[in-house]
């Protein structure tokens, strides 16, 4: 079997292309022997000593030759060109020569680059220190927590009347106190507030109402909503408190808001949520 093309010799370095072109000459009478590789590589005039090899090298031909001769194959090998073998020894042989020639005259700059042991790679190192890195921000299960343990992401406010401004504050709806509860007052304007819950709640349970102090106590209506989407609507009445259980899985943002229907009361009416409790 003849070679059907050149080898490809663009990446080789020019000193060395030429040599390497002999080593792959399809003639095997052209190609260079052993010996007149030795001759032409090796650069002192003096045939190169019994160790010229990097011990590393040295160390992982002995292992070859230790090495135990493979099994038989059960079967009978097929038929193999010869000239195609002689080819492929040559070549290997010259690589290796080539690259124990390379190795033996390059300096060992790998402490002083690499500031540790020689043949350290430094990226292996900071691979594993990323490795071990903890992470700022780890990912925990949500735990029972009152709506008043969270920051709300964006709330209205008025400024000229601190009343009508979202307050988390003790409540008293129709004569029950809660410690943990939501208050806004309601004046001419909407009132919104937003929690963002990142998909980590699934139940939402409060009790809804006017606080027993409204200055004013006209029905008012409440809308629950979940990205975007109402929940719950409800009108609120004095002495008439109401009990929600609301499904929350799978929501981002929760947000309560009081419609004031275009319309500007004489005094604040004081809406408000007892004890809001988000459970996983």
């Amino acid at each position: 079997m003849a070679f059907s093309r050149d080898p490809d010799l663009d990446q080789c370095p020019d000193e060395l292309r030429p040599l390497i072109a002999r080593c792959l000459s399809k003639d095997p009478a052209q190609r260079p022997r052993p010996a007149e590789l030795i001759r032409e590589l090796w650069p002192g005039p003096a045939p190169p000593p019994a160790d010229w090899l990097p011990p590393a090298i040295i160390a992982q031909m002995g292992a070859y030759r230790a090495a135990p001769p493979p099994a038989p194959f059960p079967f009978r090998a097929r038929r193999v060109d010869r000239r195609m073998l002689i080819a492929a020894g040559v070549g290997a042989f010259a690589t290796l020569i080539i690259c124990g020639l390379v190795i033996a005259v390059m300096p060992d700059n790998s402490s002083a680059d690499h500031g540790g042991s020689p043949g350290a790679d430094p990226s292996t190192a900071a691979r594993a220190t990323a490795g071990t890195a903890k992470d700022p921000s780890p990912s925990r299960p949500a735990q029972t927590v009152y709506l008043t343990d969270l920051d709300p992401v964006s709330q209205t406010a008025n400024v000229l009347d601190p009343r009508q401004t979202w307050t988390d504050r003790p409540v008293i709806i129709d004569g029950r106190t809660h410690e943990h509860g939501i208050t806004v007052g309601l004046g001419c304007d909407n009132q919104i507030r937003e929690y963002a819950l990142s998909r980590r709640y699934g139940h939402f349970r409060a009790t809804l109402g006017l606080a027993d102090d409204t200055p004013n106590a006209a029905p008012t209506s409440m809308k629950i909503a979940g990205d975007g989407k109402t929940i719950r609507s409800q009108t609120l009445r004095l002495g008439h408190p109401l009990t929600v259980d609301l499904d929350v899985r799978g929501l981002i943002r929760l947000s309560l808001t009081v419609d004031a229907n275009d319309t500007c009361r004489d005094g604040t009416i004081e809406i408000a949520l007892g004890d809001p409790l988000l459970e996983p």
